[in-house]
This record gives structure tokens, sequence and C-alpha cells, in this order.
């Protein structure tokens, strides 16, 4: 079957078992899909429908007034996540740009901003509301993350990570190169960690370290590059549903 086809098969496998897509990873030759689950959710059961249909507003509130939650680009058309275990239905929002103004006022109206997408009218900076249960609003910064070294870059994170701020990813917006987000649900601070990503040479070493981490309440957000290094980036604390505008919805 096409690659699409065999994802599809692989995503709602393992979402059946509760375990939710993150996105493809690839190490050297060696290429695979990431699966997450959250000790939070483990009665969700996770179904993904890929849509081949034009990607337009019009598509969008079909979906999302389904219950569907848009989760990110694939070969045969736009992929949507749905949790069975939960009634939830979703409204969607496009911007032609965006500002740190413009997110901060969509935030204050409960929508969380998913990232760039191409729709069939050109590109969008797509939103969503209604991502977690009781709606729930969010509040942006975006400060510049700076220096050459893992101590000076994880003593930034630590600092955002007291105001209870997730990091989203980099990101150039205003006179920032990184996003972060917020909102009353995350209650408690966050705490993040650094892994030498570089040091990664096989997806069984990503894996060991994954679960590693995850063992100890760390979930894992993705790669950052930092001068000339890479990290991988983990939090623990988090309450607030991850969405990243690179692997998109984890968890409706």
């Amino acid at each position: 079957m096409p690659d699409h086809a065999a994802l599809l098969a692989q995503v709602n496998s393992q979402g059946a078992q509760g375990y939710a897509f993150v996105s493809p990873v690839a190490f050297g030759s060696e290429k695979g899909n990431l699966f997450f689950q959250a000790k939070a959710r483990a009665a969700s059961r996770l179904v993904y429908e890929v849509d081949p249909d034009p990607f337009t507003p019009e598509l969008l509130k079909k979906r999302g007034a389904d219950g569907w939650a848009f989760k990110s680009f694939m070969g045969g058309g736009a992929m949507f996540v749905k949790d069975d275990a939960r009634a939830s239905k979703y409204e969607y929002h496009t911007e032609a740009s965006v500002t740190l103004d413009l997110l901060n006022e969509w935030g204050q109206k409960g929508y969380r901003y998913l990232g760039p997408a191409v729709t069939s009218s050109g590109p969008m900076e797509l939103f969503m509301r209604g991502h977690t249960a009781g709606g729930g609003t969010y509040a942006y910064k975006a400060p510049s993350l700076s220096g050459s070294t893992q101590a000076e870059l994880l003593a930034q994170l630590q600092q955002q990570g007291e105001d209870r701020h997730l990091y989203v990813g980099p990101m150039n917006i205003d006179k920032g190169n990184s996003l972060f987000v917020t909102g009353p649900m995350q209650t408690k601070k966050l705490e993040y960690a650094l892994k030498d990503y570089n040091a990664i040479r096989t997806m069984t070493q990503m894996l060991t370290e994954l679960n590693a981490m995850a063992a100890d309440g760390y979930v894992y957000l993705g790669a950052v590059a930092f001068g000339s290094n890479a990290f991988g980036v983990y939090v623990k604390g988090l309450m607030l549903p991850v969405v990243q505008p690179l692997s998109g919805t984890i968890y409706p």
C-alpha cells in the first residue's frame, strides 16, 4: 500500500492502544514514527483520518463540528485526530500572518495557535478553540534565547518554567526568536531538561532516552538547534496540552 496509507494504518493501530502519534523521526538511514502515551490520558482511544479534500476554512469548520482536531499534513491530505473517549467539538480561525499581540488576542478568546498551514487560498496561520474540556485561555510570550552552552540555554528555559510558560518552539516573531505559552490550567511551575541530541546515533538510543525521561515524569518537546549544537528539550509538570507547529496536535 502507499506510504501514507501504511502510516494511517499504523497510527490507528497505535491509537487504539492509547498511544498518540507525535511525528516521523529519522536518525541517519533509520526512519520511524514516534508515539507517546500520557498516563493521565490512559483511557484515550485515538482515531485518525486523512481528508483528501482541499484544505479550506469550510473543511475545517465541518471537521471541527464533527469532533476532529487538525493534526498535520501528510501525502494523502490533511490528517485529523479524534479521541473516542471524549466528546469534543472544535472551532478554527485563520490569519494571513501573526504577531505576538495577535496570538494573545486570539489566545484570550480561547484559541490555541497551531502554526502555519497551506490552505487552498494560500499560506495561513492556524488557530483552534475547544482543545481542552471547558475551554480555557492562552497567553503567549516571545523572548530571545541566546548563549553558547547547554547550561545557558537551560537556565533561560527554567526561568520561563518558573512563570509556568511552556516552550512551543523556535519562532521569529516581533523581536523574539522563541515562542512560549501558558494558561490558567497550568497551575504548576514547569521544570525543563536538555539532552545532547547530537549524541543520539540510532533510533534505539533515542527510544531508550525518551522512555528513561518519561519514567522520571518528563515529556519530550522536540529538538532545538542552539549555536552549533542541538538539544532534545524535555519538560516536567506539564498540564497544558502539547501542540507544536511542527508536530501538531498530540492529544485532542
